[in-house]
């Protein structure tokens, strides 16, 4: 569905609409609502679920030329004014943990719980070095994605070992296929105009976070480290760390684990039906 906000069209799902507590997903850089198809099944039961295309993703319509984090926020925001959804627990991976975590301190009354999944970063600011390495990393996927398109962005980073361990690629072909599709269906340009902005942006408020926050890591996850995890959530009033052994996109790698620690924490903060 699409739904015009400010300075933007915005694509949504709704799945098993007024089926208890809303639960919005948001999907990391490089993905799009499909990205939750494998954890979508564990939560629609007992869960009013939303999944929505960021700025830069999918079908989405950037009308304004934002793609800031502070849009996206507001697109959320404005999001649920619309469907009259007072208050939703909120579930991002990697760049959505980001989004999750400033929606959750900018919003606190209306944010039942947060799960940030693979995509805390530390507390503490950058050295020149952390700085050099990040912009090294942008320049490179800018480069990848000028030069080869969603696909080369796709290729490089199963080849790099940290979206998913070796082991699962090499054992999961049809997971693989999927996710790329996913990858694919991203208009390139549109995905390099919301990294521009995204890799640039600041780390989010953590210690404005009140609601109960569950933070989720890979243990073979170079972006966001347990070590990270256990940092921002001592900044946190109510958070709990839990570790997978994967590598960054642990929700899509073992999804039924992943589920299933997800769907405790949402039933201990946001009972559903």
């Amino acid at each position: 569905m699409q739904l015009h906000v400010k300075g933007a069209n915005l694509y949504y799902e709704r799945h098993h609409a007024n089926r208890g507590p809303a639960v919005v997903l948001i999907h990391g850089a490089g993905d799009n609502t499909e990205a939750w198809y494998l954890n979508l099944p564990l939560l629609t039961p007992n869960y009013d679920v939303l999944t929505l295309d960021v700025r830069g993703h999918g079908k989405t319509e950037v009308l304004d030329g934002d793609y800031s984090n502070e849009a996206v926020i507001e697109d959320i925001r404005q999001l649920l004014d619309n469907l009259d959804i007072r208050q939703a627990a909120l579930v991002g991976y990697s760049m959505g943990a980001g989004l999750a975590a400033g929606f959750a301190a900018t919003y606190p009354d209306r944010t039942l719980a947060a799960v940030l999944s693979n995509g805390v970063q530390s507390p503490e600011p950058p050295t020149p070095e952390q700085q050099q390495q990040m912009q090294q990393r942008r320049e490179a996927q800018t480069r990848a994605v000028q030069q080869g398109g969603m696909e080369q962005l796709f290729t490089e980073r199963i080849a790099s070992g940290n979206t998913f361990t070796q082991e699962f690629a090499q054992r999961e072909t049809t997971v693989l296929a999927r996710y790329r599709d996913i990858v694919l269906a991203n208009n390139p340009q549109e995905y390099l105009k919301r990294m521009q902005t995204f890799m640039g942006g600041g780390r989010p408020a953590y210690d404005q976070i009140t609601a109960p926050t569950l933070i989720i890591v890979g243990e073979h996850d170079s972006f966001s480290s347990p070590a990270v995890a256990r940092q921002v959530a001592a900044l946190m009033k109510h958070a709990r760390v839990e570790a997978f052994p994967t590598a960054h996109f642990t929700a899509m790698e073992m999804p039924q684990e992943w589920g299933r620690v997800v769907y405790g924490f949402l039933q201990q903060h946001a009972p559903g039906g």
